[in-house]
């Protein structure tokens, strides 16, 4: 296995540096995205930038290590710590489970599994089946 991955390279390029052009440069234009609250309709660059727009604005501050990466074949996986700030200046740190393909050095398919509802109990967000408990 080597030291510095094409995972690496997305989460050090899209993640940390918040490098957009990065996201054409690594992304298929065909690559379809599962797990991700992206337009099912669409692939590649076009359908992942709203997410990741979004995400960049409402955490400003993030950081993904790969505690576990396992390569084979085309593909690469890892078990994720991700850890920053929200908008509000509010801590998170959350895990998740990433396993992507690739092929000629951009990734054509990815299996996003990321734990957002500890992330959003993290800042206070109340789920409506959680306000619908409470108040019977």
């Amino acid at each position: 296995m080597s030291n510095y991955t094409l995972l690496h390279r997305w989460f050090d390029e899209v993640w940390h540096k918040r490098n957009e052009n990065a996201i054409d440069e690594l992304l298929d234009q065909n690559a379809v995205i599962h797990g991700l609250e992206t337009d099912s309709q669409l692939t590649g660059p076009i359908a992942f930038k709203p997410f990741y727009r979004n995400f960049c604005e409402a955490f400003p501050t993030i950081r993904v290590e790969l505690d576990h990466l396992m390569e084979a074949n085309d593909f690469e996986t890892a078990y994720c710590t991700v850890s920053g700030k929200n908008a509000k200046g509010q801590d998170v740190s959350f895990n998740g489970i990433v396993v992507c393909k690739f092929k000629d050095g951009k990734m054509i398919e990815a299996w996003n599994a990321f734990d957002f509802l500890k992330m959003y109990q993290q800042t206070g967000h109340r789920l409506v089946l959680e306000e619908q408990l409470t108040t019977q």
